[in-house]
C-alpha cells in the first residue's frame, strides 16, 4: 500500500463516476490495466476492488475537490481486497440508484467503501466499470465506456479516447 497524493479530481456532471490524477511513488510496482471497449458477457467472472467494511471519519487533506477544502478519509480500519463475482446483467439505461447510467450488475460483495473501485477481468487486464453501489450479495458499476468521450476539465478538455489515441491511456477491445 502506498499513499497517493491526488492533484486533480473531477466528478462527471451526470454519471456517478470521477477521474483524477495521482502521483504514484517511483518504487511502486503496478500492473498496467486497459479500459475495455466492450460489454461484459453474462456469467463472466469479475473482480471488484475496494475497501469493504471500512468505516469513515473526517480528516484534513491538501486535496481540493472543485475548490472545496478537505475530503472524507478512511480510518485505520482499512481492509483492501478483491471480491470475486460474476456478471448478472447489463442495463444500458441504468439499474437501481443508477437510473440513466449504463450499468453492470454483478454478484461480488460490494459493501462499505467499495465505491470508486474498478470491476475488472484480471486475466485480460481490462477494467470494465467503476463500482457505485451494492450490498453483500450484489454490486452495481457504471460502464467505463460511458466516460470515454467526456471532455475532462483539468486535462485541457481532452477525452479518454483522445488520450488513448495519443498513447497516454489504454483502451482496447478484448
Amino acid at each position: 500500500m502506498y499513499p497517493l497524493h491526488v492533484t486533480q479530481l473531477a466528478p462527471h456532471p451526470s454519471l456517478d463516476i470521477a477521474i483524477g490524477l495521482a502521483r504514484v511513488p517511483m518504487e511502486a510496482s503496478l500492473k498496467v490495466m486497459s479500459m475495455a471497449d466492450a460489454e461484459l458477457p453474462l456469467g463472466a467472472t469479475v473482480l471488484v476492488f475496494g475497501y469493504a467494511h471500512s468505516t469513515f471519519e473526517e480528516h484534513a487533506s491538501d486535496c481540493r475537490l472543485l475548490g472545496g477544502s478537505g475530503l472524507l478519509g478512511l480510518t485505520s480500519n482499512i481492509i483492501c481486497a478483491f471480491h470475486l463475482g460474476a456478471v448478472d446483467g447489463y442495463y444500458p439505461d441504468g439499474f437501481s440508484l443508477l437510473k440513466g447510467q449504463p450499468s453492470f450488475v454483478h454478484t461480488a460483495e460490494t459493501l462499505g467503501a467499495q465505491s470508486g473501485g474498478p470491476i475488472l477481468d484480471e486475466a485480460q487486464r481490462l477494467v470494465y466499470g467503476v463500482t457505485s453501489t451494492g450490498s453483500e450479495q450484489y454490486g452495481v458499476a457504471v460502464d467505463i465506456r460511458a466516460i470515454f468521450d467526456w471532455r475532462i476539465p483539468f486535462l485541457e478538455r481532452y477525452s479518454l479516447r483522445d488520450l488513448a489515441n495519443l498513447g497516454f491511456v489504454r483502451v482496447r477491445v478484448p
